[in-house]
């Protein structure tokens, strides 16, 4: 069914990766997946598919990377459905490549790629096992998952045992030559991969089993042996490093099987020993995070063997190496293991009367603060300790000074930017003032204060929690609106930091719900509800989003938009479970029902004066090919169709991007009611009016088969109408040939008029084609790398790109709002309002920003500076080159990228020794 975006204008969203260069597309797509941009990266190496400038070498790898990439999202799905479906595609992606390229180099991967797909194959039904009441289906469910893990081994096993022939093979020959030194590369990291793997897959069938089962023990050994075999090998590799730490893991489990205290303390240091070998290789661990996880399993095991002080420092390391700190769930376990240990060393420390047992102990108490009310397992288990404690420790007394003297303390250190002494004096003054009335004002300032310098520091979770604390507490406080808008703000900026991370989305939900709640009175509620709506649509909560978009007080000027976005998503709920086979249950009905009401809702709104956009129009039109849509399964839904077309006609004979789609819906109406000659009227208006259009060649072959049986001369007259067309002159297969011919070619004006054409046949028909195509012709615009053909491109694409970011906010992808938001922001640049080009990168950068920079945000940046040239204001193009290059030491590693800002900086006069 069509969509809204279908309807106005014909327009679809286009997700095109920007100004990448051929040949630098598996490059380009390799970045994404680093980040774990997973479906930014499936859409390019799908439009790759369609182009002729993508080097064959780079196709035939597509498949491969399809797989791989399945693979991961598979291991991020806690939804056993979910897992399986990504570890199908995987498998579907994984046996293309390897039918089509069976002697290829990279084929050993798609036999270590399928041994990941066998582990998550066994974990989906671990999962369905452990929750599983019925004792029959239970033991089936067990039997699958070890008949996985089974498989997994023997594969795994298959791999080792062909690397290992070849490594022995290829090593005396690949020293003298370079060619074989590749190929013994490709087999040598399969062997430590596939080493890896048989460990991996038998620690994870040990979990199958109770903690002093027999059978885990025997698991758990053999995967020991295994790691073993992999850490002795030369030269490291990175699998070394999670080898060290898997095995780490073994043997601390290992430890509970022996009887003798001596020996499970020998077995829990060896586990310790392996964690600390873990962090002296060199090598970049295999998976994101996993030497921040040697720390925190090195702090575990230290803790078990009571060496305290080693488990503190342990916990310390997690926290300063992993990129989120305290900011997770293992974060916080990390500071609970910390704050556990430090009481225990504390405790010590006191029974031997040493006289630092007083600031162990308050180290403690520090750790146990910073452990967020967010997570409440973790807060309750630290909430005990400090209980605990009471009764260990004798009372510290303290000097006691007054919230106005530590006030003045505070901001002294915050003039010294001495920001961290800062925080913990205005913590100071916070606990001083406790609950008392002559102190609120103290607090109130200090837990504005604490945010300002968490947001100073960038430490913008942090300031967001200490101003939802100020608000909590002084609902009434001086700006309270603005920092509950500067909340949303932080959440909105970690979420598009991190991608869609539901902790971040839930604190982002919590920050609009509360200013909506809050400050009903205030401008930006409307914002705050609309992004609301929209991180539902997001979590595929749709009756949610479009719940609130139906709270919409009918006086805003913008109620039609609301209206009309919230009947798309009660459509989409409907056309979700029609798909489902659950079309015709009662809560399908219902979604229909409320669609059509809200659409009537904004078909019928008052238009505010000034409005570009007609949603009024766009709702009618709506409504009328959501009927025509509902009378293929149910007829009378047709006779709904004429009213309204006649309605749109007398409304909005001016929406002439909606009319002909309209005449055309109920055209198919009239010929689903079997009233041909009605039909034919409405198809004659199309020839009338709009002859040049997609609807007009849909409306003749409608006609053709209206009137097959009723009127064959009719149909007759139709059909020669449909040969004579000008679209039917040449066929796709041979226009996409001539075009790509004259492109190689460089005949710039016919490739450009061969792929307008396929553009406009397929912009309705084919999503992927018309991307490939769209993405095809804006590369034959590029391909002189003439500026003055590249602006009259841009130019001419400007109203389509502004309309496809300004949509892309509403929809639920938001890698799509990337992609907008960077074709609209360089069709400014060289074609349009470099002011408007200028808001739009530094909007680009910001949501492309980590905590390294990447390439895209360098080119976001040069782009920028080209901007500021384009508007003559060189100094300002100057400054962003200087403050890149004095902070970053030059423009990222994208080679070609450099030679750009080069050529930007003498055009612009800018000295070399402006840049340090």
């Amino acid at each position: 069914m069509k969509t809204t975006r279908a309807i106005w204008g014909g327009l679809v969203l286009l997700m095109l990766a920007g100004s990448v260069r051929a040949g630098r597309d598996m490059t380009y797509v390799e970045g994404l997946i680093a980040r774990e941009y997973y479906e930014l990266a499936i859409e390019h190496l799908d439009e790759m598919r369609t182009r002729a400038d993508v080097p064959e070498e780079d196709k035939v790898l597509i498949p491969l990377k399809l797989g791989r990439i399945n693979n991961a999202l598979a291991a991020q799905e806690s939804d056993p459905q979910g897992k399986e479906r990504y570890l199908a595609r995987a498998a579907q992606h994984l046996e293309e490549f390897a039918t089509s390229n069976p002697k290829h180099e990279q084929i050993l991967n798609v036999s270590l790629e399928r041994v990941d797909i066998l582990s998550g194959r066994a974990q989906t039904f671990e999962m369905r096992y452990r929750t599983e009441t019925d004792v029959r289906k239970k033991a089936e469910i067990r039997k699958q998952t070890e008949d996985f893990y089974r498989k997994g081994l023997e594969a795994a096993k298959t791999i080792v045992d062909e690397a290992t022939k070849k490594v022995k093979e290829l090593r005396p020959q690949a020293v003298a030559n370079q060619r074989l030194m590749k190929t013994f590369w490709v087999y040598y990291e399969a062997q430590m991969r596939g080493m890896f793997l048989l460990g991996h897959q038998e620690y994870l069938w040990a979990q199958l089993y109770p903690a002093k089962d027999d059978n885990r023990k025997k698991h758990l050994e053999t995967a020991v042996t295994h790691f073993d075999t992999a850490i002795k090998q030369r030269p490291k590799t990175n699998v070394t490093f999670d080898s060290h730490v898997r095995r780490g893991m073994c043997l601390r489990e290992l430890a509970v099987f022996e009887k003798n205290a001596k020996e499970r303390d020998k077995k829990v240091k060896a586990a310790l020993d392996a964690f600390m070998s873990a962090l002296t290789v060199k090598k970049t661990p295999l998976t994101a995070g996993t030497r921040a996880e040697a720390h925190f399993q090195k702090a575990l095991t230290a803790e078990q063997l009571a060496d305290y002080e080693a488990a503190a420092s342990a916990a310390d390391g997690y926290l300063s190496e992993h990129p989120l700190g305290k900011n997770s769930f293992r974060g916080q376990q990390a500071l609970l293991v910390k704050a556990r240990s430090l009481g225990r060393l504390a405790k010590t420390e006191l029974d031997r009367k040493e006289p630092d047992w007083q600031e162990t102990y308050n180290e403690a108490l520090r750790a146990v603060k910073e452990v967020l009310p967010d997570y409440p397992s973790i807060r309750e288990e630290a909430d005990k300790l400090v209980q605990a404690w009471g009764p260990m420790f004798p009372v510290v007394r303290e000097v006691v000074i007054s919230p106005l003297i530590a006030a003045a303390q505070a901001k002294k250190l915050y003039a010294e930017r001495k920001l961290d002494e800062a925080i913990e004096k205005y913590r100071e003054v916070i606990t001083l003032s406790g609950d008392r009335e002559e102190y609120a004002d103290f607090a109130e300032d200090a837990w504005k204060a604490v945010g300002k310098v968490y947001y100073d520091t960038r430490r913008l979770y942090m300031s967001a929690l200490a101003w939802r604390e100020l608000l909590v507490r002084f609902p009434d406080t001086f700006q309270g609106a603005e920092f509950a808008w500067a909340r949303t703000e932080i959440f909105r900026y970690l979420y598009n930091a991190s991608g869609e991370d539901r902790f971040d989305l839930d604190e982002y939900l919590g920050s609009l719900s509360f200013f909506v709640e809050h400050f009903p009175k205030d401008e930006r509620v409307y914002q705050a509800s609309t992004e609301s709506a929209k991180v539902y649509a997001i979590r595929g909560e749709l009756t949610k989003a479009a719940e609130i978009w139906s709270k919409t007080d009918p006086e805003n000027p913008r109620y039609a938009e609301a209206m009309t976005e919230a009947g798309e998503l009660y459509h989409q709920a409907f056309v979700n479970l029609a798909k489902a086979g659950q079309g015709a249950t009662p809560k399908a009905t219902e979604h229909l029902s409320l669609c059509t009401e809200r659409l009537r809702q904004a078909a019928d709104a008052k238009r505010p004066a000034g409005s570009k956009e007609n949603y009024n129009a766009l709702a009618l039109a709506r409504l009328v090919q959501i009927f025509t849509d509902e009378a293929v399964p149910q007829p009378e839904s047709a006779r709904k169709v004429p009213p309204l077309v006649d309605e749109f006609r007398r409304r909005f004979p001016q929406e002439t991007a909606l009319v002909p789609a309209v005449l055309l819906a109920g055209a198919q109406a009239y010929v689903m009611m079997e009233k041909p000659y009605e039909a034919e009227k409405l198809a004659l208006d199309i020839e009338k009016g709009y002859a040049g259009g997609v609807e007009y060649e849909t409306v003749k072959q409608l006609m053709v088969v209206a009137f097959q049986r009723a009127d064959p001369a009719r149909a007759n007259e139709w059909q020669k109408k449909q040969v004579g067309g000008d679209l039917s002159k040449a066929p796709d297969t041979q226009l996409e040939t001539l075009g790509n011919r004259a492109w190689q070619q460089k005949n710039y004006p016919l490739a450009t008029r061969c792929f307008v054409e396929l553009v406009r046949r397929y912009r309705n028909k084919d999503p992927n084609k018309h991307r490939g195509y769209e993405d095809s012709l804006a590369a034959i615009h590029f391909a002189a790398a003439k500026y003055a053909e590249a602006k009259s491109f841009y130019g001419k694409f400007l109203p389509d790109a502004r309309t496809r970011y300004e949509r892309s906010k509403t929809v639920t992808d938001r890698n799509k709002l990337l992609l907008a938001m960077r074709r609209l922001a360089e069709c400014e640049e060289m074609g349009g309002d470099p002011n408007a080009g200028i808001k739009l990168w530094n909007e680009f950068s910001g949501l492309v920003f980590a905590s390294a920079p990447p390439n895209e945000w360098f080119e976001a940046r040069y782009h920028l500076a080209n901007c500021y040239y384009r508007l003559k204001q060189y100094n300002a193009a100057k400054d962003i080159i200087k403050r890149v290059e004095v902070l970053y030491g030059g423009f990222g590693t994208d080679q070609e990228l450099k030679v750009r800002v080069e050529t930007l900086k003498k055009t612009v006069g800018y000295e070399t020794t402006n840049s340090r």
